[in-house]
């Protein structure tokens, strides 16, 4: 079993012992995640995180959509430079639900 989305700790506990029940090899994803709960561990979103995506999803029709959207370059610079910080795994926290869910110990 190659992927089963993103589901409930309840939800891959069962479904974890039902395919090991059935002899069915299985794995998981994802690994790390922003913000979230349902992976084996998470890293806080960083400050300013939201104008990034803002921008990714705004309108790009043209150039001066884009400028018009465009958030301040530092700011933008600081908060890809948190996320990079914050996603190391020194900074990652364990999701203890998700990992137990899966049958494993803790990381």
């Amino acid at each position: 079993m190659g992927e089963s989305g993103e589901n409930t700790d309840e939800w891959v506990t069962e479904y974890r012992k039902l395919i090991e029940k059935n002899n069915t090899g299985w794995c998981f994803w994802t690994y790390k995640k922003m913000d979230n709960t349902r992976c084996v561990v998470t890293f806080k979103k960083p400050a300013n995180y939201e104008s990034i995506i803002y921008f990714a999803e705004s309108d790009h029709t043209n150039f001066d959509r884009i400028r018009m959207h465009r958030p301040d370059s530092k700011i933008s610079q600081q908060a890809l430079n948190d996320f990079l910080e914050n996603c190391k795994a020194r900074n990652c926290s364990p999701n203890e639900g998700f990992i137990k869910a899966l049958g494993l110990t803790k990381p």
